[in-house]
């Protein structure tokens, strides 16, 4: 298995315009205006680029030793990741615990109140004690993506680590990281890049205007656990 490798991950991001700056700021789920977007979608459009992101996933969960009995992904954005790496998995390894996991994704919205937790809140068999990790594509705030961990433990399930795909490394409305608030629930919370990182090789590739610049620094300084900008030494 090859080493996870950030730069390379990156460049796969930065390869398929999965970041943008933008003039007019977009409203994210959050709520907040933003002047850049993070869109992983574009990472499982074809075959291709899903095996890819496939391989760097591999790579990262086997380097931090994450081996749950399945992946979850918090819809919509994370459901085909963790679907597709939870195939890759038992295609990989070839194992039974692998091959017979049940083949399950989060309902979008859940079911009317009848019924078990796991019917109301999932598409396949869960079953309580199930050991799970749940997969995001951005982090923000997290809020959504707690809303989803409390319906995965109220069917039963453990969920010992949340990864992400990029965290904006954002303060929640209490002051808090997404980081912190996670543990408190006695969840680590693991990610393959982070906005700060990834924005400033973003704006070295793809040079927009420097007043661009500006405001996605301002808006830093405002929601970010660290403030900096983009002629900042990089930090260690």
């Amino acid at each position: 298995m090859t080493l996870f490798q950030k730069e390379c991950f990156e460049d796969f991001l930065l390869d398929h315009n999965v970041v943008k700056f933008l003039v007019e700021p977009i409203i994210l789920r959050s709520g907040r205006p933003s002047h850049y977007y993070v869109n992983c979608r574009a990472l499982t459009d074809t075959i291709r680029r899903k095996d890819r992101l496939m391989e760097f996933l591999m790579a990262f969960i086997t380097e931090k030793r994450i081996d749950p009995d399945y992946f979850l992904g918090v819809p919509e954005g994370a459901t085909k990741i963790a679907l597709a790496l939870n195939d890759y998995r038992s295609r990989i390894h070839g194992d039974d615990r692998y091959m017979d996991a049940p083949w399950v994704q989060m309902r979008s919205r859940p079911k009317e109140s009848h019924g078990s937790p796991g019917d109301r809140y999932f598409l396949g068999a869960v079953k309580a004690g199930d050991h799970t990790t749940v997969l995001e594509d951005v982090i923000t705030t997290g809020d959504s993506l707690l809303d989803r961990l409390h319906q995965i433990r109220e069917a039963g399930l453990q969920v010992e680590s949340v990864i992400g795909l990029v965290n904006r490394q954002e303060r929640r409305r209490d002051g808090r990281s997404v980081q912190e608030t996670l543990a408190s629930e006695g969840v680590r919370l693991e990610y393959l890049t982070e906005s700060r990182g990834l924005l400033k090789r973003a704006s070295e590739r793809f040079r927009p205007d420097v007043s661009l610049l500006k405001l996605v620094e301002r808006e830093v300084a405002q929601y970010s656990i660290e403030s900096w900008t983009f002629n900042d030494e990089d930090k260690e």
